[in-house]
């Protein structure tokens, strides 16, 4: 059986979106084993994302640079390749770069922050601009 490149490159996340067909994704938190990415696909999700963030408990270190988070990062985004699924992570948004290394590593969706982190941010933002009014 020979790959095209094409398929390689092909993203069905997109082609379903472009469909307007809903796109289903499964978060985890916990994870022992990279056969959580045969059974994401075999119960239809489309993309598996890693909460980093929480996963302090699954990895046996609460730490983003522990090697082993990026270790275990790796083998799940090879593993999501192997049976064709996206993988999405979160939880670093404080970090980028840890970010541009798991995008690096196979990561296409990335959580960037929460939505109270954005609200927070536009708030201050305004705020900022009423007080600096020149009366």
């Amino acid at each position: 059986m020979s790959v095209e490149i094409r398929d390689i490159l092909r993203n069905r996340v997109k082609e379903k979106l472009a469909r307007d067909e809903v796109v289903a994704s499964m978060t985890v938190r916990l994870v022992r084993h990279i056969e959580i990415a045969r059974m994401a696909a075999s119960a239809g999700f489309d993309t598996l994302y890693v909460d980093v963030e929480h996963n302090g408990f699954s990895w046996d270190s609460g730490q983003y640079d522990d090697p082993r988070v990026r270790a275990a990062y790796a083998r799940t985004t090879a593993a999501c390749r192997k049976h064709g699924k996206h993988v999405g992570v979160g939880g670093v948004a404080s970090r980028p770069d840890l970010t541009a290394e798991f995008v690096k590593l196979g990561a296409r969706y990335v959580s960037t922050g929460t939505d109270l982190g954005f609200l927070m941010s536009t708030c201050l933002q305004k705020a900022r601009q009423v007080r600096d009014i020149k009366t």
